[in-house]
């Protein structure tokens, strides 16, 4: 096979390979729209929910910022996208703020925590090496609505600090785009004035009246 074809080739398998992750995503993200952040998750729940983590563990940054922005994202599959972008250290999804969610819940009492479910294998915050990865496992376990693991005290759907670090992550400045200035080229050729001067043009637009 040429190598021009060789390589269209290839280009075009790992496009569709990013489409079919994004695809994948999406559809799992879309069938969590249902769990919204006050409902009780139930059995089939949870194991959705650890296979969409399963899956943002394993996805490209692109095809989380795909997820991350879709409209048709449910809240709780996007609180859980964030999360892993903010353990990757993703600040901006195109010209959207990553964070922007955990930061319009941060100490805000929207969930109840005044029973404490006792679970095999606790957990606690220490246990983490971010809170990014710690709001990524107390998501997957059953947050924000539940907190087996009482990794979120005050029920603000935050687990151990991650609401100040998404914070942090949030008001990171977008990057400036620089548009490159027009180029002015110089010419050497030689013009006559009115007065019968004559001058070339120089690099800035100017007369040069020693230039011939």
């Amino acid at each position: 096979m040429p190598l021009l074809k060789r390589e269209h080739s290839a280009s075009h398998f790992f496009g569709v390979v990013a489409l079919k992750n994004i695809i994948i995503i999406s559809s799992i993200a879309v069938a969590l729209t249902a769990c919204s952040p006050t409902n009780e998750v139930g059995l089939a729940d949870a194991k959705r929910t650890a296979a969409f983590s399963a899956q943002l563990v394993g996805a490209s940054t692109a095809s989380l910022c795909a997820t991350y922005i879709s409209a048709a994202t449910s809240y709780r599959s996007k609180m859980m996208v964030e999360a892993e972008l903010g353990a990757r250290g993703v600040a901006h999804c195109s010209r959207n703020h990553v964070g922007a969610l955990s930061v319009a819940q941060l100490n805000r009492n929207t969930y109840s925590r005044s029973q404490n479910t006792q679970v095999t294998s606790d957990r606690d915050c220490g246990d983490f090496s971010s809170s990014a990865q710690a709001q990524r496992f107390f998501l997957a376990a059953g947050g924000p609505a539940n907190d087996p693991h009482n990794l979120d005290g005050d029920g603000d759907g935050l687990a151990c600090e991650w609401g100040a670090a998404a914070t942090r992550l949030y008001r990171k400045a977008l990057p400036v785009v620089r548009r490159a200035a027009p180029r002015q080229v110089s010419s050497s050729r030689c013009y006559v004035g009115p007065r019968g001067g004559t001058y070339t043009i120089t690099a800035s637009g100017n007369k040069n009246y020693s230039g011939c």
